[in-house]
Parts: C-alpha cells; sequence; structure tokens
C-alpha cells in the first residue's frame, strides 16, 4: 500500500512540475470547452437574428381586396408577389428563393360575406418548405398568427355581434379557482410551488364557494321547421342525462 502511495505521489509531483503538461492536461481543455460553446451559442444567436431579421417572399394566389394592406397593417416584414405560374412558385420555395405561398380560392370575399347555412366552407391553403429556416419562420408568423386574425376580423365584419358566437369561456371570472394559497415550500432538491389550504375554511366551504360563481343555464331545444320530406334525425339534449352516456 505505501508503494503505491509513493508512486502516486511521485507522478503527481511529475506533473505539476512540468508546465507544459499542466497547461495541456488542467488549463486547455478547458479554454476550448468555453471556446466552443460560445462558439456555438454566437452562431445560434446570429442565426436567430437572421432569420427574424429577414424579409420574407410571400407569392399571394386569388389574394382578396384589402389583405396585402393587412400584412402590412400588421407588422410583418415581407414582400408580396402575385402567383402567375405555380410550377414556378414551387420551384422557388423549393429552392429557397420564396418563403411561403398563400392560395385563396377564387371569389373569397363574396363568398364569405354571403355565406349561407349548408354553403361549403372555405380553404385557404399555404405551402411552405419546412428544410428552409426563412420559410418555417414565414409559416409560423402568417399562417398560424397572421391569418387566423384575419379570419376574425372577416367574421365580425360578417356577424354583427361576434360575442353571440362564443359557447363558453374557462375561467375568465372565476377567482377562487385555485382553492388554497400559492407559496413556494423547501422540496426535497429546492424550493418549489405548492397551493396551502386555508386554514379557516374547510374543503366544503371553499367547494361551496366556487359554486356560487358558477353562471350557467340549459336552454329549451328549438326545433326547426322541417317540410314534409325531411325526417327530424336529431336528440334533443336531457339534463338529467350525465356527460360521456348514452340514452335512447
Amino acid at each position: 500500500m505505501n508503494g503505491i502511495k509513493q508512486i502516486f505521489c511521485k507522478e503527481l509531483s511529475r506533473v505539476f512540475k512540468d508546465r507544459k503538461m499542466v497547461f495541456s492536461v488542467f488549463i486547455l481543455p478547458v479554454v476550448i470547452m468555453i471556446g466552443i460553446m460560445s462558439l456555438t451559442s454566437g452562431m445560434a444567436e446570429k442565426a436567430a437574428q437572421d432569420v427574424e431579421n429577414h424579409t420574407s417572399v410571400v407569392y399571394i394566389e386569388n389574394g382578396p381586396e384589402g389583405f396585402s394592406d393587412f400584412l402590412e397593417a400588421a407588422g410583418t416584414n415581407c414582400k408580396i408577389y402575385p402567383v402567375e405560374n405555380k410550377e414556378d412558385v414551387r420551384e422557388k420555395i423549393l429552392s429557397g428563393e420564396a418563403d411561403l405561398w398563400i392560395a385563396f380560392p377564387e371569389g373569397f370575399l363574396d363568398a364569405v360575406m354571403n355565406y349561407k347555412k349548408g354553403d361549403k366552407i372555405l380553404q385557404v391553403k399555404t405551402y411552405y418548405n419546412p428544410s428552409e429556416d426563412y420559410s418555417s419562420e414565414a409559416y409560423e408568423t402568417i399562417s398560424s398568427g397572421i391569418l387566423e386574425a384575419y379570419r376574425q376580423t372577416l367574421l365580425a365584419q360578417r356577424v354583427d355581434d361576434i360575442e353571440s358566437l362564443t359557447v363558453f369561456t374557462v375561467n375568465s371570472d372565476n377567482p377562487d379557482m385555485i382553492m388554497g394559497e400559492m407559496k413556494m415550500i423547501t422540496g426535497p432538491h429546492s424550493m418549489q410551488s405548492a397551493c396551502i389550504a386555508y386554514e379557516d375554511q374547510s374543503l366544503s366551504e371553499q367547494l361551496a364557494q366556487a359554486i356560487e360563481n358558477i353562471h350557467a343555464e340549459i336552454t329549451e331545444y328549438e326545433y326547426e321547421d322541417l317540410t314534409d320530406e325531411e325526417e327530424d334525425l336529431s336528440i334533443p339534449a336531457d339534463p338529467e342525462v350525465r356527460n360521456f352516456s348514452y340514452t335512447v
């Protein structure tokens, strides 16, 4: 055992006496690791900033009147071009020259504003290249964000009271939805959040108080006028039947 200890101390002494070895074993790996991490972080930040500052090239097919102005008003950084040759636009998106293709149906605005029950629901199609960062960013920003805002704008124009289309909200006016007090407590590894029950109220009292804030009603089913040729296949909802149950 003493022999092993002597050998260990001798080798350790030799390492620390050799400046080159100390540098190559202890200092150089740390410097290389810090350099690689800094370089990687800088490149990722630069790439993200480059994507953010990029001016998207967007082609619009059958663009409705005012949609280009809507894009500009939304602060979208893009150049808009009409679709003249579909195959050409497709090749540009695949090659990275264009970022997004938005295809509206012909007569889009007229169909939206004159919609009647039973009419076909219009579909706006978007095409992009997921292998291109610029194209993916344009898709996320415009297809998932701007088009939804545009849909809401058109819906507000078609419906006098858009609030009437709201079926229900969740916890929009329920200050007692958390049945206790949120506090940070000591956990097994670190501080963690926990819901601590009120000491001066029992669970039954809190439930009763929360139920008082629930305001709802079941309206009578309104039957539509049916012609002699149509058969009423609908089943009125029965408030006595619980959810996820079947009734005949």
